[in-house]
């Protein structure tokens, strides 16, 4: 996988769905903390990671 695939299928997520993975996974933020700097509540952050993941997941699985 390229780096430019990668960075494609991130920017084609939703803003919150970008938003929570980059707080949470890459910055790797405690939660509570990651979901006040996003506006979101915690259990909306965890939705948001996990959809996010599953959308690239899936975005990035089609295309090998």
């Amino acid at each position: 996988m390229e780096a430019e695939e990668l960075h494609r299928a991130v920017a084609a997520l939703p803003a919150s769905q970008r938003q929570a993975l980059l707080l949470a996974k890459l910055q790797e933020r405690p939660l509570k903390e990651a979901a006040a700097l996003s506006g979101m509540t915690v259990g909306a952050l965890k939705v948001a990671t996990h959809r996010a993941v599953a959308a690239l997941r899936g975005r990035l699985g089609e295309q090998r």
